[in-house]
């Protein structure tokens, strides 16, 4: 029993003109080109003949015509989101909930839409060592492998093909399903096929295929390991499961030469591979000389035997012919005997016999040399052929290594570069760089007062004069240095703030000075908070107005 599965498909149309209809020929002129729509219809006049259809059968669909069953599938995949939202309004109701209010709830349309809805598979019986199946055996099958793949209640139709030797049958199932639209799954449907191939054999008792047999005792040894880990360690995973791509060896020879730079890891797979080859030619001499050894005490031993007999007979039967001497002239008596005579037709025609047995010996001695140099050489192939993937694998690991060695000396260097923000001198160095200002600004007020206040004013004077569009301030002015009579001073582009002058010998005119520079230092404060407040509502977002939409 083998079972195959096909490509997912997406026309049922296609599908029945496939396995409803002969094959057509190479040659065929609507071989070269796809059918039009009308030329979908399975059984077309004059477009196809089915003689290779044995018989039909339907399961869950209304008819058994195999042209209708193909409709009404296609049908169903066409208006599935229709049958699925008609489920969903069933449920709804049933739930005793409106419709917006389930979906909102349950939300049964999660998830992708499906898109390929047609499912092929084939069973096929051997054509000699199995017993013949017959048509309810074939339908019992594939009953059975319906329900293994959890698509007993999806619409299929069966048919049997005739036009080769092994029996078989072909399955076309719709994964909608007909009460709620949705998809069935068919992931693992090899595994799930395999199982029950492996039960059908055991159940009919002809078991032909031992490697099933075999691969799953594997799987089973697997997953008994696993448990039994799993009772120790809930974490533990499966047993290593060798690539088909990277044999064990060679990621083990290269994880055992990691440690090497790049020069060194290519020489020491070039040595190896010298040494293999090496060792491959001495193998394959002492092979060839154990296939000549079992050639010459084979038939090599009968073809000199029998070289030898055949020529003694030869020998004696020339003697007998010429015992009057080559130059002796027989009697007309003597001639017609000769010619008559059985014993000497007897020994000519062993002779021939002895000589075409020896061109036998001969050529089979000749095929099993040629069979022992193909396979050498089909075996030194394969070993150029393994040997060049080692090398593309060992460049394709360097080159990964070198990638990552980059990527870790680059995260190297960040790391020996930061500087931690705990330490003494962190808020030094930065504030040097620039690169932090609070800190640069906590660093200068703890070292002097005074400059971090005269800085804050001169900080203030700088947002000022912007937002009036004014120019530069200088760097040695505060806003305790700008003229009293000229506050506006500053707001000029071209005019640079001028210190003001208090005369020493006037304490009276001194003390008024620094009462008005103070509250001009006040109203100034005050005027670039209020252009601040400014700013950020002219450029605060407005949400502009509309209706949203309501939720039903």
């Amino acid at each position: 029993m083998i079972p195959r599965v096909a490509s997912l498909g997406s026309s049922f149309h296609g599908a029945g003109l496939y396995y409803l209809n002969d094959i057509r020929k190479a040659g065929d002129a609507k071989a070269q080109a796809r059918p039009a729509a009308n030329d979908y219809m399975l059984h077309d006049k004059g477009a196809a003949t089915a003689t290779r259809v044995g018989f039909t059968a339907t399961r869950n669909l209304p008819t058994t015509d195999p042209d209708k069953a193909l409709r009404c599938m296609s049908w169903l995949s066409a208006n599935a989101h229709n049958v699925r939202q008609a489920a969903v309004a069933a449920a709804a109701k049933a739930a005793g909930m409106g419709y917006a209010d389930y979906v909102r709830r349950a939300n049964p349309f999660r998830g992708r839409q499906g898109s390929k809805p047609v499912y092929t598979l084939s069973l096929a019986w051997h054509p000699t060592k199995d017993r013949t199946p017959s048509r309810a055996d074939m339908l019992k099958a594939a009953d059975e492998v319906l329900t293994a793949l959890g698509l007993e209640d999806r619409q299929a139709l069966i048919v049997q093909h005739t036009d080769t030797a092994h029996p078989h049958v072909h399955l076309i199932v719709n994964r909608i399903s007909p009460i709620n639209g949705k998809y069935a799954s068919v992931s693992n449907d090899w595994l799930k096929l395999s199982w029950w191939a492996m039960q059908h054999e055991r159940k009919t008792g002809f078991i032909l295929c031992h490697e099933r047999v075999f691969n799953w005792e594997q799987r089973h040894a697997m997953r008994a390991d696993k448990a039994a880990r799993r009772k120790a360690d809930p974490q533990a995973k499966g047993r290593y499961v060798r690539h088909k791509q990277t044999p064990r060896g060679d990621h083990d020879w290269f994880r055992a030469h990691a440690h090497l730079d790049d020069e060194a890891i290519r020489q020491a797979r070039a040595d190896r591979q010298q040494k293999e080859l090496r060792d491959f030619a001495l193998r394959q001499t002492r092979f060839l000389a154990r296939i000549d050894a079992r050639l010459r005490a084979g038939p090599g031993r009968d073809l000199d035997a029998l070289r030898k007999h055949r020529e003694a007979r030869q020998a004696a039967l020339d003697k007998a012919t010429n015992r009057h001497g080559p130059q002796a002239i027989p009697s007309l008596f003597a001639k017609v005997a000769a010619l008559l005579s059985p014993r000497r037709f007897i020994e000519r025609r062993a002779i021939g016999q002895m000589i075409r047995a020896e061109d036998k010996l001969t050529g089979l001695i000749d095929q099993r040399h040629k069979q022992a140099r193909d396979k050498t050489g089909e075996l030194w192939r394969r070993l150029e052929a393994r040997h060049a993937a080692e090398r593309r694998r060992d460049e394709e690991r360097i080159a990964a290594r070198a990638r990552s060695g980059r990527s870790d000396a680059a995260a190297s260097r960040a790391r020996t570069n930061f500087a931690v923000r705990g330490q003494a001198e962190t808020g030094r160095n930065f504030a040097a760089a620039k690169a932090l200002p609070k800190v640069a600004a906590k660093q200068r007020k703890a070292a002097d007062p005074n400059s971090a206040r005269t800085a804050g004013e001169r900080h203030q004077l700088e947002r000022l004069s912007r937002k009036m569009g004014g120019g530069p301030v200088a760097s040695d002015t505060s806003l305790s240095q700008v003229r009293p009579h000229a506050p506006a001073d500053i707001l000029r582009p071209s005019e640079t703030v001028k210190q003001t002058e208090i005369g020493s010998d006037h304490s009276k005119d001194a003390e008024q000075t620094t009462r008005s520079s103070s509250e001009r230092d006040d109203r100034i404060a005050k005027r670039v908070r209020e252009l601040e407040a400014a700013d950020r509502q002219r450029r605060k977002r407005h949400r502009p107005r509309g209706k949203t939409r309501k939720l039903e």
